[in-house]
Parts: structure tokens; sequence; C-alpha cells
């Protein structure tokens, strides 16, 4: 059982680490989004997306849809963010 402990432990470890990641992410997007409409550019960078998405999947062992599914809602909030 004390495995399973701290295998889980390790697993929260990683979870605070990507919530780390994920906040410092989306504070850079708020600036991005603040640049953008000081110059008046559209919030959507047309086909940055995919290309981001291309990038991962060729990086990651882990399945295209999960990856899709995971970053869509990422990009969805920070776009959201950057309104």
């Amino acid at each position: 059982m004390n495995k399973i402990n701290d295998l889980r432990n390790e697993i929260d470890n990683y979870d605070l680490k990507i919530l780390d990641i994920l906040e410092k992410r989306i504070k850079i997007c708020e600036q991005i989004g603040k640049i953008k409409k000081e110059n008046n550019i559209s919030i959507l960078c047309e086909g940055r997306e995919n290309l981001i998405l291309e990038k991962l999947y060729k990086n990651s062992i882990l399945p295209n849809i999960f990856i899709e599914k995971i970053w869509t809602n990422i990009f969805n909030y920070s776009k959201n963010r950057q309104k």
C-alpha cells in the first residue's frame, strides 16, 4: 500500500506543477490579449491552434484525440481571457 501512496503523492505533485504551468500560460495569453486590443488585432490567429496541435502530436506518445481535447479547452479558455 505504501507504493500506491507514494505513486499517488507523485501524481499529486505533478498535478500541482501542471496547474502552475497552465496558470503561467494563461497570464501570457492575457498579456497577448492586451497587446492585441491596443493594436486592434483580432483575438483569433488563423491556423495557430492547428500548428500547435501538430507540434504536440509529433512530440507525444499520447493519442491525438486526448491531446486535442485537452488543448481545445486550453485554447478556448485562453481566447476568453484575451477578450
